[in-house]
């Protein structure tokens, strides 16, 4: 395995853990029984997981 495979498994495994964590720990009940995230920080880091989670397919793929 090389380190970019490496970088890229990380990448992954830490995208997934953001991406199914944060909208559990971060997101409250909205107006209407809707469900909204409490602070534009969770909405913000929510995002910043998903990229990290999408730059790792993208570095593993191109890794091959």
């Amino acid at each position: 395995m090389t380190t970019w495979m490496k970088i890229a498994l990380v990448l992954n495994i830490l995208g997934t853990i953001g991406v199914g964590v944060i909208p559990i720990v971060g997101r409250t009940a909205g107006p209407g029984g809707g469900v909204a995230f409490r602070s534009s920080g969770w909405r913000s880091g929510w995002l910043v997981a998903w990229i990290v989670f999408l730059v790792g397919i993208a570095l593993g793929a191109a890794a091959r």
